[in-house]
């Protein structure tokens, strides 16, 4: 049921640019990753290039550093990137002139803002939605001249997606599953409750029986559910457990994700 492009090898830490799984499932355009940074590469392997869509983010972070200018540009002497292997996306460098000489990667917190600057015309005029914890002050999307007071309020989330099955397009559903929980200090708060994540995958469910998904990513953000006291493995639990939920509840799409155990 599941193509285990990046096996999983270990429940290791995610950080910043760290993937250590990545799977895609054999009936539908629907990814599973624990870095949001693989993202990017997903949607170039299933998307058409030529034809536009909505793209909804739903994450507690917007994802959206942008590289500058002289960054991007080395960025574009590269190949196209719906050519690259996973491997070779995972590895890309763009060097700046800078004293520091920073290397710039697509990561967690940028990949969006890449896709927005490399790829416009895949993103439907009116078709660009945000719904986020509103993290990280001051990185806002710069995707179709965003604004913030244009973001969707995380409650009514089940009901913006359900209202989306009339729309005439396909859609991106960009989804980090770090947006059901909230961190203060060392403690991991809930967001919401079990009967929200199930409206939630139904209204996910209800546009794919409509064929209004055109790609579905799901992050798991391990660390983002980590409990400081129990370790990495804490974080994999939680996230992978909430992930086993998110598809349960679509039970007339009949997906199944388990990760599979792995021993050191």
């Amino acid at each position: 049921m599941w193509e285990e492009i990046l096996p999983l090898k270990i429940r290791g830490r995610s950080g910043v640019d760290t993937l250590n799984f990545l799977y895609k499932h054999k009936s539908y355009n629907i990814y599973v990753m624990d870095n949001h940074r693989a993202a990017l590469w997903c949607w170039l392997q299933c998307l058409d290039q030529s034809k536009q869509y909505g793209l909804f983010h739903i994450d507690a972070h917007y994802d959206a550093a942008c590289p500058d200018d002289e960054e991007f540009e080395n960025l574009e002497k590269i190949k196209p990137f719906h050519e690259l292997s996973l491997h070779e996306y995972l590895n890309l460098k763009a060097y700046n002139s800078n004293e520091s000489h920073e290397i710039f990667a697509i990561d967690w917190a940028n990949y969006l803002s890449v896709f927005g600057k490399k790829y416009p015309n895949m993103i439907k005029s009116g078709g660009f939605k945000v719904a986020t914890q509103k993290l990280m002050p001051g990185v806002r999307p710069t995707i179709q001249n965003w604004k913030e007071e244009d973001e969707i309020d995380l409650k009514d989330l089940p009901s913006q997606i359900e209202a989306l099955k009339s729309n005439d397009e396909q859609w991106i559903l960009n989804v980090d599953l770090d947006f059901l929980v909230e961190r203060n200090v060392n403690e991991l708060i809930d967001k919401f409750n079990d009967e929200y994540l199930k409206e939630f995958s139904k209204a996910i469910e209800g546009m794919f029986l409509k064929n209004k998904v055109a790609c579905l990513i799901v992050c798991l953000s391990p660390s983002m559910f980590e409990n400081k006291d129990l370790g990495t493995a804490s974080g994999w639990e939680r996230s992978e457990h909430i992930c086993e939920k998110l598809f349960y509840y679509m039970d007339n799409l009949g997906i199944k994700f388990r990760l599979k155990q792995v021993f050191d």
